[in-house]
């Protein structure tokens, strides 16, 4: 799980520009993504302002990645299933 400075342009768009947050071991499921990333979550949801030098920073996230990681993180069923919303 890796967090990247979108106004950093060119270096965001490379490897440099992606930092790790998280490396874990589990299966591919919902429950497992979600228990094993609460404190990050939690971290996240609270964390809406920082302050660099005096300047303040309004922080605004969003969620990337494949087809298959999103679908999994926002708990919906595989592409490929008869019924895939849940």
């Amino acid at each position: 799980f890796t967090y990247t400075i979108l106004n950093e342009k060119d270096i965001a768009m490379g490897e440099k520009g992606n930092c790790v947050l998280a490396i874990i071991k589990a299966t591919e499921e919902y429950d497992n993504l979600r228990d094993n990333l609460i404190d990050l979550r939690n971290e996240m949801e609270n964390l809406e302002e920082i302050q660099v030098n005096g300047c303040n920073y309004k922080i605004d996230y969003f969620l990337g990645g494949d087809w298959k990681f999103l679908a999994l993180v926002c708990g919906v069923r595989k592409a490929n299933q008869d019924y895939a919303c849940i």
